[in-house]
């Protein structure tokens, strides 16, 4: 799928201007609604809804489709002068121009109502992420993950992740709004997502407080409705990093949990990360074949992976521990021939490979 920030670089610029004018020239004889969605241009639609993070709209023969918020490139509205505002936001967002597509969603959102309201919000934190605004995008996307119709699904797919374009006083008001829209927060749900973006930002700019939060996530009730990729990707940082601080049976049962309700695309970062704890622990038996289990059970579910290479590098330190050379061995080298296998892993294999193949040849 070519999204909107691809059609503003490179090759895709004539495109997207192209296309630009097609919407717009459409847009003036339309007397209904309009939605792309990458190289897919829906003419003629009636937008019905904006629910859990879906706009969905329907065909002229009745037909809906559903979409995810964050893969729409453009909408247009054909609903009178109260939406010029939105279609006009929606024009400057498509060419590349989200800082003036910023004050005209703000105007929308004065006048917005029911679903409505959500979409406006959705479209302004996407503009105000791209323009590096990330106190607007916070502030709009605590309101989203409130707003009754979108809640965490919608949150979720538009998490603000534009930090590097965003100034540092910016940064700092930002996390006292999460602190305490997560303080005052009854949904626990909402309340651990508020919590590990706050945590992000805080790593993001190195801040101390990050250990706190880091702390407070893992503390946290957490439900099946967490279950995203995005939520997830962030939980694995926390993890790691208190993990790498000490490892405890606690926190390791904390990572069982994660590891049962986890994402399939997260599965084998979790698994990695739980073989490394396993090879950390101090003064628990058995830990070192345990992490030799963890390591492979990410060979064995995704054997065509770059994290597969390295399950078979973890594999063959546990099983060296143990005092199955051998094994380690045959490990490694299926490690070092493994077609995903990155540079890096490739070379740490071959590394301890020579070791360990130098120490069984002097033994002999």
């Amino acid at each position: 799928m070519i999204t909107n920030r691809q059609f503003c670089h490179g090759k895709h610029k004539v495109k997207s201007c192209v296309l630009l004018v097609c919407l717009l020239s459409l847009a003036a004889s339309a007397v209904a609604d309009q939605v792309t969605i990458g190289v897919d241009n829906y003419p003629n639609v009636t937008i019905v809804s904006f629910h859990q993070g879906k706009l969905i709209f329907r065909t002229p023969r009745d037909e809906d489709i559903e979409s995810l918020i964050r893969d729409v490139d453009f909408i247009m509205v054909s609903r009178g002068r109260r939406f010029a505002d939105f279609n006009e936001a929606e024009q400057y967002l498509l060419e590349g121009q989200p800082a003036r597509a910023i004050p005209r969603y703000q105007r929308s959102l004065r006048t917005a109502d029911s679903f409505w309201q959500g979409l406006c919000l959705a479209r302004a934190i996407t503009a105000c992420d791209r323009a590096g605004r990330i106190e607007q995008a916070i502030e709009y996307w605590i309101n989203l993950a409130e707003f009754d119709q979108s809640g965490v699904e919608a949150a979720v797919q538009l998490l603000p992740g534009n930090m590097k374009d965003s100034p540092r006083h910016e940064m700092n008001r930002a996390i006292v709004r999460l602190t305490k829209a997560s303080a005052k927060q009854r949904n626990p749900d909402l309340a651990v997502l508020f919590q590990l973006l706050r945590y992000r930002m805080l790593k993001a700019i190195g801040d101390d407080q990050a250990d706190e939060a880091a702390h407070t996530i893992l503390a946290s009730e957490w439900s099946k409705n967490l279950s995203h990729t995005e939520i997830y990707d962030i939980l694995i940082d926390v993890l790691d990093r208190k993990m790498q601080q000490e490892v405890t049976l606690e926190s390791l049962s904390r990572l069982d949990e994660a590891i049962a309700d986890a994402p399939t695309e997260t599965l084998s970062k979790l698994l990695l990360l739980k073989g490394h704890a396993l090879l950390r622990l101090e003064n628990e038996q058995e830990s070192e074949v345990s992490a030799g289990w963890a390591f492979m059970r990410v060979v064995a579910h995704m054997p065509d992976s770059p994290d597969a290479a390295e399950g078979l590098y973890g594999a063959a330190i546990a099983m060296e521990k143990i005092g199955r050379v051998d094994k380690s061995i045959s490990l490694l080298s299926e490690c070092r021939d493994h077609k995903f296998a990155t540079a890096a892993t490739q070379a740490l294999a071959t590394t301890m490979l020579s070791r360990l193949q130098s120490a069984s040849n002097a033994a002999d």
